[in-house]
């Protein structure tokens, strides 16, 4: 069906009038060969005969261009902007943030099980000197081996989905202002504290009416090259032909 559909769609882009240039064609090549062994198709294409290497970049091409050419007759006017934005608040919503400092103290994870037990027991120390009122930031600043020690441990705002699973596990169990007991994790013993979260937010309209174009044209892309394709199925008769010779 693919090897169909893609003779019905050169076929098409004949019937519209896009071809390739030569300047085109051997550009593609270059770049395609340039990707050596790491592509399949450069790797399909250097067993090519020159001919068949040309014919083969003209035709793709080609099919790139017929696709241009099909996405750009896709012209959505502000109304259906307006009621894609409505019908998927999800893809314009800013995930919860959250405001979070963290304390580690590193440990590689093949290290002996005596340098586990050391962390965890100064961990359990640090994290007593914090419910006795020392600063979270002084004591990141001096203990803790992540890079956000030299802003006293603090991360920033942080979506959520960002953070490592182990790290979420942790943060979904504070409130702000509430600090974790010290947790094993795969660098370390990590102490974290939660300072803020923003709640999930719906980007208004005004500002994310171009993104929401955006991804509604390349919606509409995709159903009018699907269309396409079946209209051009629908279009033609197919008939297969075995050779049957002994």
């Amino acid at each position: 069906q693919e090897f169909i559909d893609r003779v019905l769609l050169l076929q098409e882009a004949g019937r519209r009038g896009i071809s390739a240039t030569p300047k085109g064609v051997n550009a593609w090549l270059d770049h395609v060969v340039a990707r050596g062994n790491a592509s399949i198709e450069s790797m399909a294409l250097v067993r090519l005969e020159k001919p068949e290497r040309e014919r083969w970049a003209t035709n793709e091409l080609v099919l790139d261009a017929l696709r241009k050419d099909v996405a750009q007759r896709v012209k959505p006017d502000a109304a259906q902007v307006r009621r894609y934005y409505d019908q998927h608040a999800e893809k314009f919503t800013t995930p919860e943030q959250l405001g979070i400092s963290m304390i580690l103290l590193e440990v590689a994870p093949y290290a002996p099980a005596s340098s586990w037990d050391e962390a965890q027991a100064q961990a359990r120390n640090l994290h007593r000197d914090l419910t006795h009122g020392v600063p979270f930031e002084l004591l990141a600043q001096e203990h803790s081996r992540h890079e956000s020690s030299r802003q006293g441990g603090n991360l920033g705002l942080i979506h959520v989905e960002m953070l490592s699973r182990e790290l979420q596990a942790i943060a979904v169990m504070l409130q702000p202002g509430q600090i974790s007991l010290p947790q094993l994790v795969l660098q370390g013993v990590v102490i974290v504290r939660i300072n803020e979260r923003l709640p999930p937010r719906l980007n208004q309209f005004e500002v994310v009416s171009a993104r929401a174009r955006e991804l509604l044209v390349r919606d509409l892309s995709e159903a009018a090259w699907r269309d396409l394709i079946r209209r051009l199925r629908e279009s033609v008769s197919v008939v297969f032909q075995h050779d049957r010779a002994s």
